[in-house]
């Protein structure tokens, strides 16, 4: 790894020769390795800075540890709007969507103001309280970060100090006020919010309007512009009347205004209506809310309804505990009470409860719906019941393998793999560790036994149940070295890759077969496989790598053999004659012969030695006539020998006691007799009859 000394740039793992001195080594914070990265994780005295100072009075040695760089999720939400565009270090993400990125320091930046269709919603805070949209994450674990959003809103209500309007004998004048509030809104234009428009609907049989309040939209802007000086704008939509309860009115209210916010609480109108009945219930509808700024029309962000008389009231029982908080809408209450609530409610219960030591679960409502959430339409007084069930404790048994006593958590609490622990039904966060060493060995997490790569997962335990985190061990590089004798450079494989002998190879533990050939050619010279250094004689063999090994192959050279040759004089003797037998054309190419040995075919063999009586020549006579195989056999100083064989004829020898030359006078005289008839008899037969 590179690094420096006093801006001086030098490699790690090697000596420097200094003066004595302090100096300031500077190590990389980061470092590729190929495709790998490393980062600096401490020094060899657990300092976690990657400068420091060193004092060098004696030689010294010091130690950077690097630690190859996990991936971990970056998870940004935002709140209460989703896929709000920021940025990672100048790339573009969208929230509330997990990041893969390697450990270390990012720079995540928010939108100060971002747009939901015609709503602006400004950053208000990060989930740890900063309030500057851009902070630095340190990444060394999952994480999640959480933009908090608020938006500018305009809300329009009807002013209820009871929560209702109550109910008054028939005949009798009721009066509503219609009040509105602004949020993080400001304007600059002349007049503020400069127009309203509402539809309001009550039921007929409940309620009577009777004020006239309200006046074409046409002629109030035009009124209001004219006091203002303003152009306003006209409206881009048309409000139509709404049918079911029988009455509607419009109006179009002035509100006065300025630059900066716009005022909150305000009276936006006061209306009266006739109670046709003291006790009957009525909801007193906005519909259709718009208002008019920065000469636009924009629809009321939060429009809330009123109601005459209270409303309905629910009551949520739980069964076989009470005293449960459950919330409605995000209020908490406590089951076995009654809340009057507005027509529509959203009943949440929460899905454990603990009474003292006990621990109890959600199960289902009285209609059997098994969602601890549910929304009620309420049109009458109504009770529900949440049903709980004492929870049962289970076994979760979370084994590893191959390796076991791993520490891991569930929640907060660390246990070992392969022992079983109690818990109460529920869902539980397991995490196993990334890694996990064993003596010298490094083991990295797998899987699980449903093939999830995350080490991190949620158990529903509803019953006894087994896990299984499956762990690989990291495998060391070693040198496998190869070495021939007496020749070396010999082709070879490993796993059918190619290699030279008697060079080292780089290779990581585990099982490898080497195969030398059975034989190498130097030159002219053949040498043969003999043996592996551990005697066996397969030129194949398994190597288990797991430290640096040398293995050996022995080489021989090959011999070769002598060449027999031999003639024989004269080619055809007759019995008694002596044969010379003559077998020095016989040679060897590396070496000298020895012995020659002679089989005559006739029983009789004769053997000649070298430092003995050793000579190429023999002799031999046969006593009776017939064919012969003569075998000779040599051998050379490397003790290899060569056999060739030939066949003899040896003839009958002529009748002893007449001389040659009578034997030549009879047969000429025989031959004279026959070409003499034979020339008579050719002379008979050309006669005349």
């Amino acid at each position: 790894v590179n690094f420096t000394i006093a801006s001086k740039t030098y490699t790690t793992n090697k000596s420097i020769s200094l003066l004595e001195g302090l100096y300031t080594v500077t190590m990389p914070s980061t470092w590729m390795n190929g495709t790998d990265e490393y980062l600096f994780r401490h020094w060899e005295d657990d300092s976690t800075n990657p400068v420091r100072v060193v004092s060098l009075k004696s030689n010294t040695t010091i130690t950077a540890t690097y630690g190859l760089a996990q991936n971990y999720t970056l998870t940004v939400n935002s709140v209460p709007i989703v896929d709000v565009n920021f940025t990672i270090a100048s790339k573009t993400y969208t929230t509330n969507k997990s990041i893969s990125l390697l450990e270390g320091l990012y720079t995540v930046t928010m939108p100060s103001t971002w747009t939901v269709g015609t709503d602006q919603y400004n950053f208000v805070k990060w989930e740890n309280n900063s309030t500057n949209p851009t902070r630095v994450v340190s990444l060394t674990s999952n994480t999640t970060i959480t933009a908090i959003y608020n938006q500018s809103y305009v809300k329009v209500y009807v002013n209820q100090t009871l929560g209702y309007i109550p109910g008054q004998p028939s005949g009798q004048t009721v009066t509503v006020d219609i009040i509105i509030e602004v949020t993080n809104i400001t304007d600059n234009s002349p007049g503020g919010i400069v127009g309203w428009t509402i539809d309001i609907q009550v039921d007929p049989d409940v309620l009577n309007l009777t004020t006239a309040i309200g006046a074409e939209p046409g002629y109030f802007l035009w009124e209001f512009a004219n006091f203002y000086s303003y152009s306003a704008p006209s409206l881009d939509f048309s409000l139509n009347a709404t049918t079911g309860f029988g009455e509607i009115t419009e109006l179009l209210l002035g509100v006065p205004g300025g630059a900066g916010d716009y005022w909150s609480g305000y009276k936006l109108v006061s209306f009266n209506m006739t109670s046709k009945s003291e006790t009957a219930y009525s909801l007193i509808d906005l519909i259709d809310v718009y208002y008019m700024t920065d000469s636009k029309w924009y629809p009321v962000d939060e429009v809330i309804d009123g109601y005459y008389n209270p409303v309905p009231v629910l009551t949520v029982e739980s069964t076989p505990i009470d005293g449960i908080n459950f919330t409605i809408d995000s209020t908490t209450y406590t089951t076995n009470t009654s809340i009057s609530l507005p027509k529509e409610a959203t009943v949440t219960m929460p899905l454990t409860w603990t009474v003292d030591t006990d621990k109890y679960i959600f199960r289902h409502w009285e209609d059997n719906s098994t969602d601890p959430v549910r929304t009620l339409n309420l049109v009458s007084n109504t009770t529900i019941t949440a049903t709980y069930g004492l929870v049962q404790n289970y076994t979760l048994t979370v084994n590893s393998e191959p390796i076991a006593g791993v520490n891991f958590t569930i929640g907060s609490t660390t246990y070992l793999t392969n022992t079983s622990v109690s818990l109460l039904e529920g869902s539980y966060t397991v995490t196993m560790p990334s890694t996990w060493i064993v003596g010298a060995d490094q083991y990295n997490f797998v899987k699980w036994e449903n093939n999830s790569t995350n080490p991190t997962r949620v158990v529903s335990l509803t019953s006894n149940k087994t896990i299984i985190a499956t762990y690989e061990r990291v495998l060391e590089n070693y040198t496998l070295t190869v070495n021939s004798v007496p020749i070396d450079g010999i082709d070879f494989t490993i796993n059918g890759t190619s290699y030279t002998t008697n060079k080292s190879i780089s290779l990581l533990e585990g099982l490898y077969t080497v195969t030398m050939p059975s034989t190498w050619t130097v030159g002219t010279d053949q040498y043969n496989f003999v043996k592996w250094e551990n005697n066996s004689t397969n030129p194949t063999r398994v190597v288990s790598l797991t430290s640096n090994t040398t293995i050996t192959a022995t080489y021989e050279l090959a011999l070769t053999p002598p060449v027999a040759s031999f003639i024989f004089s004269p080619t055809e003797p007759i019995v008694g004659e002596t044969v010379t037998f003559n077998a020095s054309a016989s040679a060897d190419a590396d070496g000298t012969i020895v012995s020659y040995s002679w089989d005559f075919g006739d029983g009789t063999t004769e053997t000649y030695v070298k430092d003995v009586n050793l000579t190429a020549i023999a002799t031999h006579a046969y006593e009776a006539a017939g064919d012969y195989n003569v075998t000779l056999t040599v051998t050379d100083d490397d003790g290899l020998t060569h056999t060739i064989t030939k066949t003899i004829t040896v003839k009958e020898a002529p009748p002893p006691g007449l001389p040659s030359w009578i034997y030549v006078i009879i047969i000429a005289v025989i031959a004279i007799i026959i070409i003499g008839t034979a020339v008579y008899y050719l002379k008979i037969r050309q006669k005349p009859t």
